[in-house]
């Protein structure tokens, strides 16, 4: 967000890419862009999901990449299908689930300030109420 300037063509349909590295596992980096404001919302539905102790699985908004969220334990298995090879991490799931909290948060500040753009109010409570429902096991 940092570097965008300007209005957006369609708050709707935000491109972008989104930096997630986990472990020293990079998941997601620029080479997998697509419409950022939908891909936080599948992966806040992921983790929800698999908080929940169940396996969820979509596609990336705008390209036939798959992701997966797998619940094992107090982790989620996280993998992005894409090629020559799929990316997988193994993650705390309260860890996890605090980090894109936070980083959901700090994107809707950002977000905010645009013209229509989502603050992923809806997916902001789902993650907290999933985190709270983790802490009080």
């Amino acid at each position: 967000m940092a570097e965008f300037n300007g209005p957006l063509d369609d708050p709707h349909y935000i491109d972008g890419a989104i930096s997630l590295i986990i472990d020293g596992v990079e998941l997601l980096g620029t080479e997998l862009w697509d419409l950022v404001d939908q891909l936080w919302c599948y992966i806040a539905n992921g983790l929800v999901e698999a908080a929940g102790g169940r396996t969820f699985s979509t596609y990336f908004p705008d390209q036939p990449l798959q992701i997966s969220f797998t619940p094992l334990g107090d982790n989620v298995k996280i993998i992005i299908d894409c090629d020559p090879f799929p990316k997988s991490v193994l993650v705390n799931l309260q860890t996890i689930l605090n980090a894109v909290l936070r980083h959901m948060d700090d994107l809707a500040d950002e977000f905010g300030k645009l013209d229509g753009a989502t603050t992923f109010a809806p997916e902001r409570q789902e993650l907290r109420s999933a985190l709270a429902c983790l802490r009080n096991g």
